[in-house]
């Protein structure tokens, strides 16, 4: 739930489609094999955001092993550094090369310089990163025992972000749903209780894409 649909996938691919991002929400991980098929019969990349999902699973193979893995380590995230901070995973040894090129600027006049932004972690970030890695599973664990303390408590009344089939979900956050949001969110400030509209404005609706050409007008399951 929330995350994308490989049916929409299908309808929407066009000659001008060049990668599939699946986006694990939340710590949800997507329907990997579909999409994964869909890429292959396409010839399409497939990237997957898994700043949410550090740990994340999906018949049991960790999100990030299926295409391009994208992670952010900000000091928000279960795996945090100081800042600002990421990873990025590939199990294509042609890929991992090109990728660790980027990293650097080389001071060569034989070289060409790409067009842009050079991203190299510092060493102290890596070093944090790699000291906290072995407590991830720990961290996840209690995360999913918060969560089923809600479930067992709550399902009769409220509506969750239900985990996909043959998934491990990390619930790096909770969804709850609401008919009359704004209402439920009062009401529990009123009793201490803090809540966050988590994405208050859709992408494709923000001002820098309302300035786009050729802006998409059409996603009403996101709206």
């Amino acid at each position: 739930m929330l995350t994308i649909s490989p049916d929409e996938i299908e309808k929407n691919i066009t000659k001008k489609t060049k990668a599939i991002v699946a986006v694990h929400i939340h710590g949800n991980p997507c329907e990997m094999d579909r999409i994964c098929q869909i890429a292959l019969q396409n010839n399409l990349k497939l990237i997957e955001d898994c700043s949410h999902a550090h740990g994340a699973e999906y018949k049991k193979i960790k999100v990030g092993n299926f295409g391009i893995g994208c992670f952010s380590c900000y000091s928000s995230k279960f795996l945090s550094g100081l800042g600002n901070s990421g990873i990025l995973t590939s199990n294509n040894d042609q890929l991992h090369q090109y990728l660790k090129e980027l990293i650097y600027v080389k001071n060569d006049p034989n070289l060409e310089l790409l067009s842009r932004t050079p991203c190299k972690m510092d060493a102290i970030q890596a070093a944090i990163l790699n000291a906290k890695l072995p407590y991830l599973n720990s961290i996840i664990q209690r995360q999913r025992t918060l969560a089923g303390i809600y479930f067992h408590g709550l399902t009769n009344f409220l509506k969750f972000q239900t985990e996909e089939p043959l998934s491990k979900h990390v619930y790096r956050e909770l969804p709850v749903y609401f008919s009359s949001r704004d209402k439920v969110k009062k009401l529990l400030e009123k009793n201490c209780i803090e809540t966050r509209i988590r994405y208050p404005i859709p992408l494709h609706m923000t001002n820098y894409y309302k300035q786009h050409p050729s802006r998409i007008s059409n996603l009403s399951v996101t709206e």
